[in-house]
């Protein structure tokens, strides 16, 4: 596992152990019928979010992280072809577009990319307002 499951837990210690007989724990998740998977307990914790607010954040079992990515994985392509196109500089949550290095997602695309665009749309002419909101306050 080249990334790990999150970027804001350290990665997990059951990563090394799959390593050690990857193909055995592969063979028997994708024997595994997920319609009756059962997930296992999680690690959930407050993270700091901006100057005073916090959010909850969840890192999930490595078995069900493997699980669910390989999910993601089948129905990913799907998904990103039915989102906003990129072009349209309008949604820079993460974009599927997985590669040979094993990453998941465009690392062109992200909140940097989000803050550039609001700066170059707030420069416009007649703008004289900007509203901020966070879908984590709601």
């Amino acid at each position: 596992m080249t990334f790990g499951d999150t970027d804001i837990f350290p990665r997990a210690f059951e990563y090394t152990a799959i390593q050690h007989d990857g193909a055995a724990v592969l063979g028997t998740l994708a024997r595994t019928d997920v319609s009756v998977w059962n997930t296992r307990p999680h690690r959930t914790c407050l993270v700091p979010k901006g100057r005073y607010g916090f959010r909850v954040a969840t890192q999930l079992d490595p078995l069900d992280f493997l699980v669910y990515t390989a999910l993601v994985y089948e129905v990913g392509h799907d998904l990103e072809a039915r989102r906003s196109p990129i072009a349209d500089r309008r949604v820079f949550s993460f974009r599927f577009a997985p590669d040979h290095t094993g990453r998941m997602f465009n690392p062109a695309i992200g909140y940097s990319q989000f803050q550039e665009e609001s700066k170059r749309l707030s420069a416009e002419n007649g703008i004289t307002h900007v509203a901020i909101a966070d879908i984590a306050d709601f």
